[in-house]
């Protein structure tokens, strides 16, 4: 036991020594803490609004169905139904809305439910260091519960294909495939106006970095790890900003970017937000997106001898390179047979962490 009377500095030094990992008395803490009995009130609400049961019943029989169709259509492809791992050490590779179900198991690590589907299969990949395998699977996700008790928790389906470098962009036309026919085998799409959209995250990058907003020397400097992570969060904030960006005001954009700026200490400047507007508008198909964005991201080229012509230079290539890797998936995504519209939108991005350097679609 404390003594009853000890200053709060005091207090505060023996939580964070009883609490370090490496500290003798750690395993004895950890044997306390999970050596309570549950309180009887919290057994008794802990389930409460957890699940509709009347409405569960109801959707099971057409969830079952779209399941049935979505099977179908991934076996076709020669998938194979393939779960993960239910929980995977606390990860900083979220998005600002995702808020993880996170916990302590009885070694005093912090743990989390899976948030989505795609982590943890990352990290199944690397671990059994599968190089090529197609998988499917139908599962739940789970999100914190403010209120406490059991996790908020949503059902998703998930198609994923691995295999070596030389074929991704067979690799992503296929996923984008699989995508649009699952659309054509529910009922409820048939008919309805759909559009693919592409993005290359080299793409977003090049424009972020002329924009001020990204440098690459970030993510090789030699300050603080607080500083470094950030920067990470900085970034993550504004792709968040700019997922709204099709119904919201170019002007709301700005706003909450300089927002996210000033809540995380990073200097956001009006030269950088004015560049970033002129791309707001920009989406169509990928021979005006790229001859837009490359004009306004080659504008300092022309500054021959100084270091923007370097730089504008580097943003260039950049982008090249990503337009070059999504008119291969265009190409191959029309090989399989899909029709419907596609565009390019350069400011468009999901899970910015996850997909650094590679593609994103939405349909």
């Amino acid at each position: 036991m404390l003594p009853p009377k000890l200053e709060d500095e005091h207090v505060w030094e023996t939580i964070r020594t009883i609490a370090n990992p490496s500290q003798p008395y750690f395993p004895k803490l950890m044997e306390s803490l999970f050596a309570h009995a549950a309180d009887k009130h919290i057994d008794a609400t802990f389930d409460f609004r957890a699940s509709d049961v009347q409405n569960e019943q109801l959707n099971a029989v057409f969830l079952d169905r779209i399941r049935e169709l979505m099977t179908r259509v991934f076996r076709i492809h020669a998938a194979v139904e393939l779960s993960t791992p239910a929980l995977m050490p606390r990860t900083d590779a979220l998005d600002a809305y995702q808020k993880p179900a996170l916990f302590i198991d009885s070694h005093g690590n912090v743990v989390q439910l899976p948030c989505d589907q795609t982590a943890p299969f990352a990290r199944y990949v690397a671990r059994t260091q599968m190089t090529e395998i197609k998988r499917y699977c139908f599962d739940r996700y789970f999100v914190a519960n403010a209120a406490g008790g059991q996790p908020l928790t949503r059902t998703a389906a998930s198609f994923d294909a691995v295999t070596n470098r030389s074929a991704h962009t067979v690799a992503a036309a296929e996923v984008v495939s699989v995508a649009c026919e699952v659309i054509d085998a529910l009922p409820v799409f048939r008919g309805a106006p759909l559009a693919l959209v592409l993005n290359h995250m080299a793409i977003l990058d090049a424009i972020l970095a002329f924009c001020g907003l990204l440098h690459p020397e970030w993510a090789a400097a030699s300050d603080r790890h607080t500083d470094r992570d950030r920067r990470t969060q900085f970034i993550h904030g504004v792709c968040f900003c700019l997922g709204s960006l099709y119904w919201e005001k170019p002007a709301v954009i700005r706003a909450r970017v300089q927002a996210v700026g000033t809540s995380l200490r990073v200097k956001v400047t009006s030269q950088s937000l004015d560049r970033l507007e002129l791309f707001m508008g920009v989406r169509g198909d990928l021979s005006t997106v790229q001859r837009e964005v490359l004009a306004r991201i080659g504008s300092e080229c022309g500054m021959s001898g100084t270091p923007h012509a370097v730089r504008g230079a580097a943003y260039v290539h950049a982008a090249i390179r990503g337009f070059s890797e999504l008119r291969y998936v265009e190409a191959t995504v029309r090989h399989f047979g899909v029709t419907i519209p596609m565009s390019c939108s350069p400011l468009f991005s999901h899970h910015y962490s996850y997909y650094e350097g590679a593609y994103v679609f939405q349909i």
